[in-house]
């Protein structure tokens, strides 16, 4: 059953709110989602939509939906919340680690004690090519995953406690970077300045300014202010499996599109470039 209710402010005058809701499951299993819209038609909407997707199916009672349904429920809003690469990866890892091992149980039957078996298989041999078990990296990886979804099914009421509470959060090892040495630093940009105009401008701007490879990769002229000797970082060029080399708008995080000052000799070199760029078209 489905109705909407008004909302009203603390002094009763005035509706300041619609709330829709709608009924999940029958009997004692009988759960309500409701939520809160501006007008009465968004509210009307809303309940419609998720008619449709009750009676097709989409939304299953959530006494039983398994820890694969709730998962896969959760993906298809996690894809508008993070940049498609963090996307990408973290759907790959629950295809190969997650859905297959776990994904089977209820989600209100899964408990601690599976996890910490199911943390303890993967260590053991986790590997897909069966060469050993995954590292505490991955395993964090997974962690993280796993603890961000349990969580939000807390907060929607679906299961009591997040069952991955108890269980230790597996720790990676420090990584050390390899750093070139100033020897192959400059080796690299001779050969480059020899072999590739092209490639040198573009190894000297990723080398001189911090750019990650597909920031660099994003840039146009118009994000080049020769003028100020800056750059500003708005996009990226990544690779997104199922659609090839896209151009990506949105970054991973608000800190990630930014401004970067330049040197005077990173910005001849860039207007060198630009000059020989047009030469050539």
């Amino acid at each position: 059953m489905a109705h909407i209710e008004r909302v009203y402010n603390k002094e009763k005058t005035k509706v300041i709110a619609y709330k829709a809701v709608v009924e999940v499951g029958s009997g004692k299993n009988r759960k309500r989602r409701t939520k809160r819209f501006k007008t009465a038609g968004e509210a009307e909407n809303w309940i419609a939509a998720m008619t449709t997707d009750i009676n097709q199916g989409t939304i299953v009672d959530p006494n039983n939906i398994t820890v694969a349904q709730w998962f896969e429920q959760c993906f298809e809003q996690y894809k508008y919340t993070v940049a498609s690469t963090t996307y990408d990866n973290d759907y790959r890892r629950y295809l190969a680690h997650i859905k297959e091992d776990l994904g089977f149980y209820r989600l209100q039957d899964l408990q601690p004690v599976h996890l910490e078996k199911y943390f303890y298989h993967k260590r053991l041999k986790g590997r897909k090519d069966g060469k050993g078990g995954l590292s505490e990296n991955s395993l964090n990886k997974l962690y993280i995953l796993m603890n961000k979804f349990l969580r939000k099914a807390v907060k929607y009421n679906l299961i009591h406690q997040n069952p991955l509470e108890p269980i230790d959060s597996p720790r990676p090892e420090p990584h050390k970077a390899n750093v070139m040495s100033e020897e192959e630093f400059n080796l690299l940009l001779n050969v480059a300045r020899e072999h590739d105009p092209f490639m040198f401008v573009f190894i000297c701007t990723v080398l001189y300014t911090g750019l990650r490879i597909s920031e660099a990769l994003g840039l146009t002229w118009p994000e080049i202010d020769f003028q100020n000797k800056i750059i500003n970082v708005v996009r990226k060029v990544v690779y997104k499996r199922g659609h090839g080399i896209i151009v990506e708008e949105k970054l991973k995080n608000k800190s990630s599109r930014r401004s970067i000052k330049i040197s005077d000799r990173l910005c001849e070199l860039l207007k060198e470039h630009k000059k020989r760029q047009l030469e050539i078209r």
